[in-house]
């Protein structure tokens, strides 16, 4: 039983690195706790937490990280950016309770994941 349990982590790790932070080529920026923030946000609602963050930045919004966002995401002053994704973070989650209020209950809880990255 513990070697299933490893197994599940070990696979649930694996899945988080490849299709979350390595889509936001992670490992190439430089501020640990932007990468976080940014690395959740895809985590927590796909594509939208990779093309606003793009829109912010001022480089295409493809989805698609590249060179070009790498190198603007390390060139703009990380701690003001982390809170700048903080914000627009928060105003993504009203706008989904906004557009559907049925979503409201989920609030609290999607606004103590975001805290975790004050």
């Amino acid at each position: 039983m513990q070697n299933y349990a490893y197994r599940k982590e070990y696979q649930s790790l694996t899945m988080l690195k490849n299709y979350y932070w390595d889509r936001w080529r992670a490992e190439e920026i430089l501020n640990q706790e932007l990468a976080e923030i940014l690395v959740d946000w895809t985590w927590c609602s796909g594509k939208w937490g990779i093309v606003i963050p793009q829109r912010m930045l001022g480089v295409n919004a493809d989805g698609i990280v590249g060179p070009v966002t790498v190198q603007k995401v390390n060139s703009v002053d990380s701690d003001r950016f982390r809170m700048q994704v903080y914000h627009a973070r928060v105003a993504f989650i009203l706008n989904i309770i906004a557009n559907d209020p049925s979503q409201k209950r989920f609030e609290r809880g999607w606004l103590n994941r975001l805290n975790d990255y004050l």
